[in-house]
């Protein structure tokens, strides 16, 4: 089925493509953590499992706690004081201290996750019914992406550079990114649909 008119004009729509920055880092760590490790920390296989392993633990409990504040209070600004939290957490990765790069890690990772599953709820709430499943196909566009995208240029970076650093600071400016987004798309939102959006 053909998109309607509103939905190819809406810019809220479009915009919510940029959000799939937000989980950009997880799926960048996940496929990195076990060459970071090796070459920062000098750790092998095992120590990069658990490191992932507990950070996806981690979202379980994050990703309930979250999803039942987003519904009592307002989603995006929820979601702003998640990103807020991501950006700190993705410029922390690039630490020596192993305790930093593990908490960091496990932040990244839950917080990319709790943040994605609310990019669909957000969806759903500003558009008509009868638009809602093209629109999440749209949102869910912007995820794989950028899914795709971050852990190619972090590669390309660490080959490119010799470090995990520029790769992590690329990572660290994806979070900044999605965050003027999400203001922006706020802002946007407020103008033109204040009532449903905040409901």
């Amino acid at each position: 089925m053909a998109l309607s008119g509103w939905m190819i004009s809406n810019p809220i729509i479009w915009g919510m493509i940029l959000l799939g920055l937000i989980n950009m880092g997880g799926f960048s760590v996940t496929f990195f953590v076990p060459f970071a490790v090796k070459s920062v920390f000098g750790l092998g296989p095992r120590d990069a499992a658990a490191i992932i392993s507990a950070s996806y633990l981690v979202s379980i409990p994050l990703n309930l706690t979250f999803g039942y504040l987003c519904d009592r209070y307002s989603r995006w600004n929820m979601m702003i004081g998640l990103a807020v939290l991501l950006i700190p957490a993705s410029f922390a990765v690039m630490s020596h201290d192993l305790l930093v790069f593990r908490i960091s890690v496990a932040l990244i990772v839950s917080l990319g996750h709790a943040a994605t599953n609310q990019i669909y709820a957000i969806a759903s709430s500003l558009l008509p019914k009868d638009e809602v499943g093209k629109g999440m196909g749209i949102v869910g566009l912007g995820s794989g992406i950028f899914g795709y995208l971050g852990p190619q240029m972090l590669g390309y970076l660490r080959d490119t550079t010799g470090s995990f650093t520029a790769g992590w600071i690329f990572v660290a400016c994806a979070a900044v990114l999605a965050l003027g987004d999400l203001i922006m798309l706020r802002m946007r939102s407020t103008r033109q649909r204040p009532v449903e959006t905040f409901a």
